[in-house]
């Protein structure tokens, strides 16, 4: 596959075809650190299911508070361990099916219910690599290696400066009828923000808006006034993270892929302690309202898409140099 030339969107297929989807999920989605949660949603000795791109699959915590990730899958005929939004507490992890139990520690099945003998170590969950950063999100990758190693490196230091708080006041989940890549895309650029977000563009100074392009994530950054709410800064962590700074705290949204046409966005809302409920109230509240602009957008542009009258356009390079990237990006990762 060749690698995208910066200059023009990408073609149809890459946002309708469930073949593109598919080559996604096994080349980026199971290849790179993955943001799947937040350490404050998980109190000791829990699960919960989470998914992307189409995978389930099973995060906890340990009663040591080490953290450990598995796909959702019974290793005797593919029931699930966790399912229906529940959470499973304990130090074992059971299948639903036909009752195969397994370590949380480490994975290996421990019980078979009606079985005879069995090499239960044959039968261990499949693992996925966890890691923690700023004590707060939660990266998983199944096929890491030492170069993706630099990439949390690289996150880290992005956010050597930026405070996280311990607290998550409240979350919000949108579900979009549109390709996540439509998505980021709109992420990426500011050259909207007059046309679509009125309410935004009133607290922010368009003249110093500027995108910048780094190793695996792209920053924004802009004037705030005195009474903004924003902090005037937000990035992208590819492939499916995104911060937005306020003044008094942070935004952490999840993008996760459902499938080609289908996109959830995962919203995480934390403050400082010391911000009032007032002031959460009406961040939270204007976030809803960008993001329900938003979606108009992306949904109308998917239909587009998919109507078989869409040719690529030119990318503009001063204001969409971090959309070039991004594809380059997925291009790139589709290619190895």
């Amino acid at each position: 596959m060749r690698c995208h030339s910066m200059k023009q969107s990408l073609n149809a297929e890459h946002y309708i075809s469930k073949d593109f989807f598919e080559l996604e999920r096994n080349k980026i989605f199971k290849n790179n650190w993955i943001l799947l949660g937040l350490t404050q949603e998980f109190p000791k000795s829990s699960f919960l299911e989470r998914s992307v791109a189409g995978i389930s699959l099973v995060l906890g915590k340990l009663k040591n508070h080490n953290f450990r990730c598995y796909t959702n899958i019974c290793r005797h005929r593919g029931g699930p361990l966790l399912w229906k939004n529940e959470t499973q507490r304990g130090s074992g992890l059971s299948c639903h099916y036909h009752g195969w139990s397994y370590s949380a520690d480490n994975g290996i099945l421990f019980k078979a219910p009606n079985f005879g003998p069995i090499d239960c170590t044959q039968f261990a969950l499949e693992p996925w690599t966890t890691k923690i950063l700023k004590n707060a999100l939660i990266f998983v990758n199944h096929n890491p290696t030492e170069s993706q190693a630099k990439m949390l490196d690289i996150f880290d230091h992005a956010l050597i400066d930026q405070h996280i708080p311990s607290l998550i006041h409240a979350q919000k989940r949108h579900l979009l009828k549109c390709n996540w890549k439509i998505y980021v895309e709109n992420y990426l650029e500011g050259l909207h923000i007059p046309y679509l977000h009125p309410k935004l563009k009133s607290e922010i100074d368009m003249n110093t808006y500027h995108v910048k392009v780094h190793e695996r994530y792209i920053s924004h950054h802009v004037g705030a006034g005195d009474d903004a709410m924003s902090a005037g800064f937000w990035a992208y962590f590819w492939p499916n993270l995104a911060l937005n700074f306020y003044k008094d705290g942070l935004s952490v949204e999840r993008i996760v892929p459902i499938d080609e046409g289908t996109t959830a966005i995962e919203y995480s809302y934390l403050f400082n302690e010391t911000t009032s409920n007032d002031k959460q109230d009406q961040q939270m509240s204007l976030s809803t309202e960008v993001t329900e602009e938003d979606i108009a957008i992306v949904e109308a542009i998917q239909k587009n898409i998919m109507s078989g009258s869409y040719t690529p356009g030119p990318l503009s390079q001063r204001h969409e140099q971090g959309i070039g990237a991004f594809q380059n990006w997925v291009c790139r990762a589709l290619a190895s």
